[in-house]
């Protein structure tokens, strides 16, 4: 995700080629893309189950663009639930509430510029475990299933759902099957064959058009992009905030001095956290609810609000020094993050400030880096190579 919301310069590296402001309407100039849609993901059937000796830490759906040779976009994931007795289906919660995680949140974004025909999107069925006898954690794959986001025709898919075969192996390979016991072979019996058809590992999932307020916000975006929808709001502010400071309120555009902007260095690496992406979600919400509808109405206080939320939740979690790596699946990182963000919100909201988290002795953090505070034009990730 760093690299693909980091704005890009041109061959030139005289301008930005992804990065366009209109002062016109004084706002990011919209990028609109062949096609870009919303998936939600509904079910997953028939999953296998791992052998014995080994304890399920999480089942997760990692996606990204996909050609068939290389991987074009950045990659997210998605948890799933397993309530069912056998457990062998999956399921995902469509109904995003402040107290849901964005990690089980059922929908994603995905936007996409090429027109290559085999360009799709490509799901990866994953497991993280945990042996019993040695506590080795690891993850291991389910299958995959890959959609082309153009038709025959080229036109890209429209509202549809959509159930899919899982494939085995890697998604170099082709006629591999998730589990060999089940055969595919045609039989002359029809009903055996339903039957056998319906043992499959599937994949369940409906893809549709952006609303209007929701394309708004997608064009505003990068032009490869695949992202969680429920922080669709904070990424267009990430992109929206980046515009104004890089090409309306610089005094010399060809500049290459380090911008001061915590936010802007901070904000694509707290991306990949969703955790902390959740505090940001449900500290702005309850910003936006307190705030007078003359305010709403005004852009560029938003963006200045939503620039204070942000760095009074995530950045200082961010650089906190007790708080451990996010990794999906190990429970006991992520139940220690969650106990340290939830205190961290649960102390600024009693205290009205954060300072007092800020100043606290029960509080440890990072060595100051003045990388975290200094934006770089020529970044590594802002270098067209």
């Amino acid at each position: 995700m760093v690299n693909f919301l980091s704005p890009k310069l041109s061959t030139s590296n005289l301008s930005y080629k992804d990065l366009f402001f209109n002062p016109t309407s004084n706002k990011i100039r919209s990028r609109p893309v062949r096609v870009q849609r919303v998936i939600t993901l509904q079910a997953c059937r028939q999953i296998p189950t791992p052998g014995t000796g080994l304890t399920i830490l999480s089942r997760h759906i990692r996606m990204c663009l996909f050609d068939g040779k290389k991987v074009l976009s950045n990659i997210i994931a998605l948890r799933a639930q397993c309530t069912d007795k056998e457990q062998r289906t999956w399921t995902f919660q469509s109904k995003l509430t402040d107290a849901l995680s964005s990690l089980d949140f059922s929908d994603f974004f995905i936007r996409c510029s090429g027109s290559e025909a085999n360009v799709g999107i490509l799901f990866e069925l994953c497991i993280s475990y945990k042996r019993q006898k040695t506590d080795e954690e690891s993850e291991f794959s389910c299958g995959w299933v890959h959609l082309p986001v153009f038709n025959e025709d080229g036109t890209p898919i429209a509202n549809k759902s959509f159930d899919l075969m899982v494939n085995g192996g890697t998604p170099y390979e082709k006629g591999v099957e998730v589990d060999p016991t089940i055969s595919r072979r045609a039989t002359s019996n029809p009903l055996k064959s339903l039957m056998s058809k319906n043992k499959q590992p599937r994949l369940v999932f409906k893809v549709a058009v952006p609303t209007k307020e929701q394309k708004d916000l997608l064009d505003t975006l990068p032009e490869v992009l695949i992202g969680n929808m429920a922080n669709l709001t904070h990424l267009s502010f990430y992109r929206q905030i980046l515009a104004d400071v890089l090409l309306r309120d610089k005094i010399e555009l060809n500049s290459t001095e380090l911008i001061h902007s915590p936010f802007l260095t901070s904000f694509p690496a707290v991306t990949e956290q969703p955790d902390l992406m959740d505090a940001v979600r449900v500290t702005w919400n309850e910003k936006v609810r307190i705030s007078k509808k003359a305010d709403k109405r005004d852009n560029e206080y938003m963006k200045d609000q939503f620039r204070q939320v942000f760095l009074e939740t995530a950045y200082p979690l961010d650089r906190s020094a007790s708080l451990p790596p996010f990794k999906i699946g190990n429970d006991e990182s992520v139940q220690k993050r969650q106990t340290e963000i939830t205190a961290f919100l649960q102390t600024n909201k009693e205290k009205n400030t954060v300072l007092v988290s800020l100043l606290s002795s029960e509080c440890s953090y990072e060595p100051f880096d003045m990388s975290e505070l200094a934006f770089d034009v020529q970044g590594q990730y802002c270098l067209t190579k």
